[in-house]
């Protein structure tokens, strides 16, 4: 009889596939050996199979052979004190729990079965499926919300209807492709979502782009990156109550700096070769005349005479250039914002120029030779143009005269602070190479959103000689890269990496800091 029970035994663990998860349990235990848990999960799985499959044997048993069947373990038991990673046998664990365990069996009720079915069905979907998001919220906690979007206008703020909120909550519950990340902590966002909870809590949904899908969302001090293209613009929209054209945003014009080139966007074909052309530096006055810097190993200035603003226009300025430069015109001309024109003198061929202020801040200028001829002959039309350059802010070399009278005028809040405890300036880019700075006392303290939208934009020039003026170390001047609520150029240096090591994040934003506080404090 003992073999009669060991075979049934034996038969159950192969219809219930223990020969193969035995092993499997073995091998991730094998991987996890480190982590105490694993040890106790595998001696939990070694003694839940053996009783599976004694219940199993024994279920429809009358009493004297369940007591045959137990005398059968002790007769196949023997001693051990370690964890058996071989294939199953009869006798090998928890013989003395087993036996009792065979003895005091009583065949489970239906309703208990259905309870502990339904209970894993239920641990196992709490437990092993991801929420889409962790900031769930229900209609009922929501107080109101309130919106702004800095892109469309100072205007565009105000509370969404209860219609616009019961939407909201949807949305906030559909949303997905979402992550912890703390890529944007610190920055300004251009568009806001803030629904107030009625616990007092808060839950943000911010944007930091006019157009590109730059969200997060902030709730109970977690920072949740969302890369949902739907949710990001649905944000969009509801922050600008259907508006959702941008406003312009551009920097000062480009006068009061200087400028290298940075990139040449365009250089006509010549016959007999390509020559090189010098790339000068140039200065724009206040009073938009232009200096060119020829020979850069000298400080011989030349001015070429003064812009004048114009409009750009198929007839005067795309017809100008070659026919395989049409299509780089055309863009440049509708990209535009602000052009202006020079030229040098009324000799044939002289030299003129465009100053082209682009929709996304870029500064070009073209480079040309005028036929003076047109003046008196319509049908002259050798005017060209050969050259356009892309323009980098020299940040480092100062306008040659800034007139302080003019520069306090311009800037009045700006001058005479309280330096008791330092200067706080705040640098934000408009563009790539487009700096604009703004200057505040020190507080040790966070400023507010309404405080940096009253910062005007001052050049690294101007704000050079602003500095200039008060008596105070160099070390007391703190500087504070922002992201300004009214400017959509965001730098890469300036957003957090995902899984970027904190260590490596300091260090490329105090590398930045070093950058601007050279351009601030370093002679020209």
């Amino acid at each position: 009889p003992t073999l009669d029970y060991v075979i049934t035994h034996e038969t159950a663990h192969i219809k219930r596939h223990d020969h193969w998860w035995k092993p499997f349990g073995f091998f991730l235990l094998a991987v996890y050996w480190f982590n105490p848990l694993c040890w106790l999960a595998y001696v939990l799985l070694c003694r839940d199979i053996e009783t599976a499959c004694d219940e199993k044997v024994i279920c429809d048993m009358n009493k004297d052979d369940i007591a045959a069947y137990s005398q059968a373990l002790l007769d196949c038991s023997f001693p051990r004190r370690r964890i058996a990673a071989r294939p199953l046998a009869f006798g090998e664990v928890g013989v003395k729990e087993r036996v009792k365990g065979v003895l005091n069996y009583k065949k489970p009720a239906f309703w208990i079965i259905l309870i502990a079915i339904i209970a894993c069905i239920v641990l196992a979907v709490c437990l092993m499926t991801d929420p889409k998001n962790g900031f769930t919220i229900s209609r009922s906690d929501v107080e109101k919300v309130t919106y702004f979007n800095m892109f469309v206008g100072d205007d565009c703020q105000g509370e969404l209807d209860p219609n616009q909120i019961d939407e909201m909550v949807d949305r906030f519950s559909a949303v997905s492709k979402v992550s912890r990340s703390s890529r944007y902590e610190g920055m300004t966002p251009g568009y806001q979502l803030c629904v107030f909870l009625k616990d007092g809590s808060f839950l943000y949904a911010n944007g930091y782009h006019a157009t590109d899908d730059l969200v997060e969302i902030v709730f109970r001090g977690k920072r949740y990156s969302v890369s949902d293209p739907e949710f990001a613009n649905y944000l969009r929209n509801v922050c600008s109550q259907g508006d959702t054209a941008p406003a312009v945003l551009l920097p000062d014009a480009p006068f009061g700096r200087r400028y290298t080139v940075r990139e040449i966007g365009y250089e006509a074909k010549r016959s007999g070769g390509s020559a090189s052309v010098p790339l000068p530096e140039y200065s724009l006055s206040s009073n938009r005349e232009f200096m060119i810097l020829e020979n850069l190993n000298s400080n011989n200035w030349l001015n070429a005479g003064t812009f004048t603003e114009t409009v750009l226009s198929k007839d005067t300025f795309e017809q100008y250039f070659p026919a395989d430069a049409r299509t780089l015109a055309a863009n440049l001309r509708r990209n535009n914002a602000k052009a202006w024109q020079l030229i040098v003198s009324d000799l044939p061929d002289s030299l003129f120029y465009y100053l082209l202020l682009q929709k996304d801040g870029e500064v070009c200028l073209t480079r040309g030779y005028y036929d003076a001829g047109e003046k008196d002959d319509p049908n002259s039309d050798d005017t060209r143009i050969s050259y356009v350059f892309l323009l980098k802010e020299d940040g480092t070399k100062s306008e040659t005269v800034i007139d302080m009278e003019s520069l306090r005028a311009k800037y009045p809040e700006y001058f005479d602070l309280e330096t008791a405890k330092g200067l706080e300036v705040y640098v934000w880019q408009m563009a790539p190479d487009s700096y604009s700075c703004g200057v505040l006392p020190g507080t040790n303290r966070e400023k507010t959103l309404e405080e940096l939208m009253k910062l005007k934009g001052a050049t690294i020039a101007e704000m050079r000689a602003i500095l200039s003026t008060y008596d105070i170390e160099e070390e007391d001047v703190i500087i504070l890269p922002c992201q300004h609520p009214l400017s959509s150029y965001l730098g890469e240096y300036w957003i957090s990496q995902e899984n970027e090591d904190p260590a490596s994040a300091e260090k490329r934003r105090q590398e930045y800091i070093d950058g601007i506080r050279q351009m601030l404090f370093d002679a020209p």
